[in-house]
C-alpha cells in the first residue's frame, strides 16, 4: 500500500488532517475531510513525522497539543497488517494507544500469522444481490432476516419493525420505522422487515452446528455513542451489515463469554476510534484491534465473567 511503502522508507514527512466543518472550502459537504501531505525524496530519512488531524482551522495546527509523532516500529505494532494510519486527535491519545498495544495483541497478525482464536468471518446474506430471496411476510420454512439497526451490545432485541398491516393484518413491505421491544416480556421477539428461506440460511451456515451466531455492526462511525457494538443472535438469516464472527479455536462457553466481552469493552471502543476513519468496521481494521489472547484468561476469570455475558445476551425464550 502506498501509505505503508512511505512509512517503511522513511519518506512521510507531515501529515495535517482537517474537517470541513467550519466550511474551509465553502461548497463542499461539512463531513468532508482532507489533508496536507508532505513527502520526503530518496535522499533524506525522517524517522518520527509529524502528525496532526481533525482541524477545522489553519490555526489549530499551532496547537501543539495536537500533534504527535510514531516511528516505523510503532506504525507496525498499531497495524502490523496494513500499516494505515491511526488517526489520533491528540498525542495523548496516541500514548495512550501505544501502551495498550505494547500490552494486549492485535486479534489476527497476518504477517507472523499469529491467529489465537482461529477467527474467520462471514457475510451471510447480501441485502441487494440476495433480495430476490426476501419475503414481506412470516410463514412456514422461513425465518427472520436481521438488520444491523437490530441489535446492539449484547442485545439480540434492540429494535423491531413497526409496520403497516395489510388487509389479513399481517405487517407489509412498507413500514414506517423502527422501536425497542419490550424487555420485559421474553416472549417479544423483533420484528424484522424480511423473512429469508430456512434452507437458505442452513446453507450458509453448514458445518456450524450451534444454535447461536456472533456478529457485529459494519456501519458505524467516531463520532456516536459506541463505535465498536457486538452480540451474540439466534440462528437466522444475517444481513451483510452484520458481519458473523467464528472463533474455531474457542471451544467452551467460557472463552466465547470473554471474547464478547473484551469486545464490547469501554477500552476497545476507545481505541477502535482510532482507527475507524469512515463509516464502516471493516475486517482489516478489526483483525488489528487489541484482543486479549485465550491464554490472558485464567479458569476463574471465565467463572466470574460467563455468567454475567449470559445475563445481558439470554433476554428471551
Amino acid at each position: 500500500m502506498f501509505f505503508g511503502d512511505l512509512v517503511t522508507k522513511r519518506a512521510l514527512g507531515q501529515i495535517a488532517g482537517f474537517e470541513n466543518e467550519a466550511f474551509i472550502f465553502p461548497d463542499v459537504h461539512n463531513e468532508f475531510k482532507f489533508c496536507i501531505l508532505s513527502m520526503a525524496g530518496v535522499s533524506l530519512s525522517i524517522a518520527q513525522p509529524d502528525l496532526v488531524f481533525f482541524c477545522r482551522y489553519f490555526r489549530q495546527l499551532g496547537e501543539t497539543e495536537r500533534h504527535f509523532s510514531l516511528t516505523s516500529s510503532e506504525f507496525q505494532l498499531l497495524s502490523p497488517n496494513t500499516r494505515t494510519m491511526p488517526i489520533f486527535r491528540s498525542g495523548a491519545d496516541a500514548n495512550l494507544t501505544l501502551a495498550i498495544y505494547r500490552r494486549v495483541p492485535v486479534l489476527e497478525d497476518e504477517r507472523s500469522k499469529s491467529n489465537p482464536w482461529g477467527i474467520r468471518f462471514l457475510r451471510m446474506i447480501d441485502m441487494a444481490n440476495d433480495s430476490g430471496m426476501f419475503r414481506s411476510e412470516s410463514g412456514d420454512g422461513l425465518l427472520p432476516l436481521y438488520e444491523a439497526k437490530m441489535i446492539w451490545h449484547f442485545d439480540h432485541r434492540f429494535a423491531s419493525l413497526i409496520g403497516r398491516e395489510n388487509s389479513a393484518g399481517r405487517l407489509s413491505r412498507k413500514y414506517e420505522g423502527w422501536y425497542s421491544v419490550d424487555y420485559a416480556d421474553p416472549n417479544d421477539l423483533p420484528t424484522p422487515r424480511y423473512w429469508v428461506p430456512e434452507e437458505s440460511v442452513q446453507a450458509r451456515l453448514e458445518g456450524w452446528n450451534h444454535h447461536w451466531l456472533l456478529g457485529f455492526r459494519d456501519v458505524t462511525n467516531v463520532v456516536v455513542e459506541r463505535t465498536a457494538i457486538f452480540s451474540l443472535l439466534p440462528r437466522t438469516g444475517i444481513g451483510h451489515k452484520i458481519p458473523l464472527v467464528f472463533l474455531e479455536r474457542a471451544t467452551r462457553v467460557h472463552e466465547i463469554a470473554c471474547w464478547l466481552a473484551n469486545a464490547n469493552t469501554l477500552a476497545l471502543d476507545y481505541v477502535t476510534r482510532q482507527k475507524v476513519g469512515g463509516t464502516s468496521l471493516s475486517y482489516f481494521i478489526l483483525k488489528q484491534l487489541p484482543f486479549l489472547s485465550p491464554s490472558a484468561y485464567c479458569p476463574t476469570d471465565g467463572t466470574f465473567i460467563a455468567p454475567r455475558v449470559l445475563e445481558l445476551v439470554y433476554t428471551a425464550w
